[in-house]
C-alpha cells in the first residue's frame, strides 16, 4: 500500500509540473539609434509566464538576473553586441517547450 501511494503522489507530481506552461522570452529595447555612453532601456513585458529574467549585453559586463521586467545597461564602446534574455517560470525553470531564450543583436554608433 505505501508503494502505491508513493507511485500516486510521484504521478501527480508529474502531472502538475507538466501542466505548467512554459516560459518565452521577449524584449523590446530604446532608443534604437544608440551612442556609447547612451543607457538603453529593456523591456521583458512581452515575456510569457516569466517571473526572472537573465540578462547578458554582450560586452563582456556580469550576467544580470532580477525579476523586473524592465532593465538598463550603457554600451561604453561602439559595435554590434548580441544581447540575451533567458526567461525563467516563477518555479525556476525553463521548459524547452517554450522559447525560454531570445538574442538580439544591437548596433551602438
Amino acid at each position: 500500500m505505501k508503494n502505491a501511494f508513493y507511485i500516486l503522489i510521484v504521478v501527480a507530481n508529474i502531472l502538475i509540473f507538466a501542466c505548467k506552461k512554459p516560459s518565452n522570452a521577449c524584449f523590446t529595447y530604446s532608443p534604437y539609434d544608440i551612442n556609447p555612453g547612451t543607457e538603453v532601456s529593456f523591456n521583458a513585458s512581452c515575456s510569457e509566464n516569466a517571473s526572472y529574467f537573465t540578462w547578458s549585453f554582450g560586452d563582456n559586463s556580469s550576467d544580470t538576473t532580477v525579476t523586473a521586467k524592465t532593465i538598463s545597461h550603457t554600451f561604453l564602446t561602439p559595435g554590434q553586441f548580441k544581447v540575451t534574455l533567458h526567461a525563467k517560470r516563477k518555479d525556476g525553470v525553463s521548459s524547452k517547450k517554450g522559447q525560454p531564450i531570445i538574442t538580439q543583436t544591437i548596433t551602438v554608433q
